[in-house]
């Protein structure tokens, strides 16, 4: 019965208030387009793939340096967000007079992301420019094989994929915003929509009573 009834103020709200709701929907998703188009700035995501493996004609020591090169990685972690990768980076940066001007803002700048048990991993970057995010990743990247061979003294990092600008931003997500701001339209106006109904049937149902009450009145002074 309440599912009934439900169901029937909803067909009735959607009958009376489909303009109210049709207008509210159009409003949130235009201030949502605002807002994601005008406001939040655009940040680009580039990755370059990076490749740790050793190679040996014997099988044993082949599996035994797969192993270390995937130990290794997390060294490699720690290694890319150093002083020693990313200060010659920072400097190159400077020189093209990008948004990055300290060392915070570049690891902040900076993801590693890696598989378990796996030889290879990324480097992403996040940029307001989308070119700017290719070549900082793909200077960490040079810099770090250079400094790899400098410093631990070993030739087993490959890059396998350099970066490439992205042609879409990561965020703000425009899809996602659009849709919210659409349903935020449509529930604001069934909320609207929704107390009108209501006041209007409580109106309603207070003249049905009063005149209920007249009508009492009269027939018990005719009687």
């Amino acid at each position: 019965m309440d599912q009934i009834l439900n169901l029937n103020f909803i067909i009735k709200l959607v009958r009376r208030y489909w303009r109210l709701l049709v207008g509210c929907m159009v409003i949130g998703l235009a201030m949502a387009a605002f807002i994601t188009y005008k406001v939040i700035p655009p940040r680009y995501e580039a990755d370059v793939q990076i490749l740790v493996s050793r190679h040996s004609k014997d099988a044993a020591a082949q599996y035994a340096n797969q192993q270390a090169d995937v130990q290794m990685i997390t060294t490699y972690k720690e290694l890319i967000t150093s002083q020693v990768i990313l200060v010659p980076v920072l400097e190159q940066l400077k020189a093209k007079k990008t948004d990055i001007a300290s060392l915070t803002q570049l690891r902040q700048a900076i993801t590693i992301a890696s598989t378990q048990n796996s030889q290879v991993f990324s480097i992403k970057v996040t940029n307001a420019d989308a070119t700017h995010s290719a070549e900082i990743a793909n200077q960490i990247a040079q810099n770090f094989k250079t400094q790899v061979r400098s410093i631990m003294k070993l030739n087993n990092v490959t890059v396998i994929s350099p970066a490439i600008p992205a042609t879409q931003p990561r965020s703000p997500q425009r899809g996602l915003n659009l849709l919210i701001g659409l349903l935020l339209g449509l529930g604001i106006g069934a909320l609207i929509g929704a107390i009108r109904l209501l006041k209007a049937a409580q109106k309603v149902a207070v003249t049905s009573a009063t005149r209920a009450q007249t009508t009492v009145g009269e027939l018990e002074t005719t009687g």
